[in-house]
């Protein structure tokens, strides 16, 4: 199980995925929240929610998708006053955190969608 975050600066979106035979086809959602972002200080609580929310105690990684530039692993929101950083999330929640910008991710997943209709 892995969760994957699409985090902007109104809206966060987080779900957690499971996939037991690793084709891409094949993964399930098993809980999914949108929050609103301004109904919370930082991102963290959002994630403590999360967590708490679905009553797991682990997941494989955590995969976000974030609205601002990944600088030094850290992301600086322009139009709310967060910062997401990689190593206080992997070190408070003991996992292992992937950062990406929201177009670097879009433009990542439309290359291995097409990579996968010539096959």
């Amino acid at each position: 199980m892995f969760l994957c975050g699409d985090i902007g600066g109104t809206y966060s979106r987080l779900k957690l995925y499971m996939n037991t035979n690793k084709k891409l086809e094949n993964y399930e959602v098993l809980y999914s929240k949108k929050y609103v972002n301004n109904d919370y200080d930082q991102f963290d609580e959002i994630l403590t929610n999360f967590i708490q929310d679905t009553n797991l105690e682990s997941f494989n990684c955590i995969s976000l998708a974030c609205a601002g530039p990944i600088i030094d692993n850290k992301v600086k929101f322009s139009n709310i006053s967060w910062t997401i950083d990689k190593e206080h999330i992997e070190k408070t929640y003991s996992i292992k955190v992937f950062l990406i910008n929201e177009f670097d991710f879009c433009s990542h997943s439309s290359y291995i969608k097409a990579f996968q209709e010539t096959l």
